[in-house]
């Protein structure tokens, strides 16, 4: 396909050998391809300008699309370390936890100890 530039130069030349001559016949010929190439030039014009207003579009897209890619990443950072410290937090309040369950069964474990001794006591005496 011509590009749009090209027709315009065909036109343009047209034109020209248009304005040499003095035959009518001639001139209506020239007339009707330049006719021909104006309806092109009009098609290809509209098909270069459509494909320039998408290359525009798509670069505005990629820019808002990283944008938004970029925008998603610091919100997704943000709920990370808000996670993390959540997580931090948790895993304390597991610990303290653990540490209470374990006093709390060594003081029943020395409670059942005992109860056994005094059992064994019992049974000495018996």
């Amino acid at each position: 396909m011509l590009s749009a530039k090209e027709l315009e130069n065909c036109i343009d030349l047209l034109a020209d050998i248009n304005v040499m001559t003095n035959n009518n016949d001639i001139k209506r010929k020239l007339l009707e391809i330049g006719y021909t190439l104006k309806r092109e030039l009009d098609n290809v014009s509209l098909i270069e300008n459509m494909g320039r207003e998408v290359d525009s579009r798509s670069i505005r897209m990629n820019n808002s699309d990283i944008k938004r890619l970029l925008e998603d990443n610091i919100q997704l950072f943000n709920e990370k370390e808000h996670a993390l410290k959540q997580n931090q937090e948790l895993c304390k309040v597991i610990d303290s936890k653990l540490k209470s369950y374990d006093a709390k069964i060594d003081i029943m474990r020395r409670s059942v100890d005992s109860i056994i001794n005094g059992i064994a006591e019992i049974k000495g005496l018996v």
